[in-house]
């Protein structure tokens, strides 16, 4: 009976620990359209370029891999294109949940868009 009441403690409080984590998790890295990353065509380099309409999808690219941002806004992905992001959310295997987007402008990282407000600025230019 003791055992079984460790067991269901020891449940209960690894439960309450991956609840607390839910977009806990930031990542670094830089947007890339999926296609040119994973086939090595030629990159589009700026946001405006018109041949940014044949790129299907775009992903977040880091030091420990790529990852797609399927609940972010395509305009916010475009916007992104090439510059350095931070992104919060809940990182799964090759995908990311995301509840926050920043862009490094000056030297800092400006919020873009927030899942919770649902906004977005432009701090690309």
């Amino acid at each position: 009976m003791n055992n079984l009441f460790s067991k269901l403690v020891l449940t209960s409080l690894l439960g309450v620990g991956v609840v607390s984590n839910v977009n806990a998790d930031t990542l670094v890295g830089v947007i890339k359209g999926a296609n040119c990353h994973f086939h090595s065509n030629k990159c589009v380099a700026e946001n405006t370029d018109p041949h940014l309409r044949l790129e299907r999808e775009f992903i977040l690219v880091t030091d420990s891999g790529y990852y797609f941002l399927p609940n972010l806004p395509r305009e916010v992905k475009i916007s992104a294109l090439n510059n350095t992001v931070k992104i919060n959310g809940n990182v799964m295997t090759h995908q990311v949940d995301v509840s926050e987007v920043f862009i490094k402008h000056n030297n800092m990282f400006n919020s873009v868009w927030n899942e919770e407000e649902i906004f977005y600025d432009d701090y690309s230019s």
